[in-house]
């Protein structure tokens, strides 16, 4: 793969390492056990709670299983004692939800609906509600395919709204919108990569006004992006139509780019804060790259891995990635050597998550591998629920002790 820049020298490894620690002891007093605020948590599908469980069966009771307003295939995210999750309704998904549940018991405790303000037919293979929300101490923000953006209190009151597609144009996708919203210190980020129109900006979080809008030369992806605080400095980092590409969260000025990428369209970017961790569909296009200020090159290519809907993720030295047909690898994540692959029986829509010294792997029809991490394939659980044939598991939440899986009509809750 050609680079478009100069080799990087590199900072030490000691001033990375520092990044990393950083990056990561934010990350954990940021979120806590009790909050799951984003897409992946905060970006990397990984926490510190030691209280989830190991084991269960098809056969187990759920802690709690609450029906849904619509369907969806957004994640749920948590803050304090509330589950939030975003659905559609209709044939041409006129109707837009969002809901609030109790996260000990389940209980609905607030809802929204508005219209849709650019309702589209519903199809198998166009995205229903696929957005995650995002949500901070303040306020919990919403985005549909439809182009709404939305803002609200956590009592479910309505604080500002804005149509992106009616700002814009119209998003078209071969498969809708599927980009999360991420936060910064005072913007909401919305990456929009489609075939009429690219583009990367952010609104005010207070006001809904934009503060700035990036073009981009891109085609159709679905990734989310990452806001990351590297020596410093702030970037967002979105890895998606062939690039990977850091800006300025002050102005959406480029600060660096890596050209030349292959089919990472749907995975999001994973990093320590040195190495980026990019997933494709395509093999010979999983790989790491380094960045630093400007300057990129490719650490190493993982040669026979791809990558599905689930983004690959970094843990404990380790770079995890999961195939369409439920292969896992693993390789050493500083050099890239092959550690191992093996069939974990489904592949993921779900990121797979690391908590502690687990693992887990959220196959779509239901079955859940949970593997020690280590420099060899080490299966210590493997648990199912019972899933509708034409249902899968879309994503999560970790909170307080519990998984809280999403189906598209349904939350399972599951606790020890």
């Amino acid at each position: 793969m050609k680079n478009f820049y100069k080799p990087f020298s590199g900072e030490s490894k000691a001033q990375m390492a520092t990044f990393a620690l950083l990056i990561g002891c934010a990350l954990l007093s940021l979120a806590g056990d009790k909050n799951w605020p984003g897409f992946r948590g905060l970006a990397q599908s990984s926490c510190s709670d030691k209280n989830l469980p190991l084991n269960w069966t098809i056969e187990t009771v759920p802690t709690w299983r609450s029906q849904l307003a619509g369907i969806g295939q957004s994640s749920p995210v948590v803050w304090e004692d509330q589950v939030y999750i975003t659905s559609v309704e209709g044939p041409n998904k006129e109707t837009l939800h969002l809901e609030s549940f109790e996260v000990a018991t389940g209980k609905k405790l607030w809802s929204k609906t508005w219209g849709s303000s650019f309702p589209e037919k519903d199809s198998d293979y166009i995205s229903k509600a696929a957005p995650t929300p995002v949500v901070d101490v303040d306020r919990l923000y919403v985005l549909f395919e439809s182009g709404d953006l939305i803002a609200l209190s956590h009592k479910g009151e309505e604080l500002w709204r804005r149509e992106l597609t009616k700002d814009y144009g119209k998003f078209e996708g071969n498969h809708g919108q599927a980009s999360s919203p991420v936060l910064t210190d005072d913007g909401v980020i919305i990456l929009v990569d489609q075939k009429a129109q690219s583009f990367i900006a952010s609104f005010d979080k207070n006001s809904g006004e934009t503060q700035w809008k990036t073009d981009r030369d891109t085609s159709t992806a679905w990734s989310t992006p990452i806001v990351l605080n590297r020596g410093g400095r702030t970037e967002v980092i979105t890895s998606a139509s062939g690039s990977l590409t850091a800006y300025d969260p002050k102005n959406g000025k480029e600060l660096w780019t890596h050209l030349d990428l292959d089919g990472n369209n749907v995975p999001s970017p994973s990093t320590d804060g040195n190495l980026f961790l990019i997933g494709s569909r395509k093999k010979g296009a999983n790989l790491a790259i380094r960045a630093g200020d400007a300057k990129t090159e490719v650490a190493w290519i993982a040669e026979d891995a791809t990558s599905a809907f689930g983004s690959p993720l970094i843990h404990a030295g380790r770079a995890y990635y999961v195939s369409d047909a439920g292969i896992a690898f693993c390789y050493r994540l500083e050099t890239g050597e092959p550690l191992w692959d093996e069939r974990i029986g489904d592949g993921t829509w779900a990121s797979p998550l690391a908590a502690g010294d687990r693992v887990y792997f959220f196959g779509k029809n239901g079955k859940t591998t949970v593997i020690k991490p280590s420099d060899s394939f080490e299966s210590i659980a493997e648990n199912e629920i019972e899933v509708d044939p034409k249902d899968r598991v879309y994503g999560y939440a970790v909170a307080d002790g519990k998984f809280i899986m999403r189906l598209g009509g349904e939350l399972v809750c599951l606790a020890r």
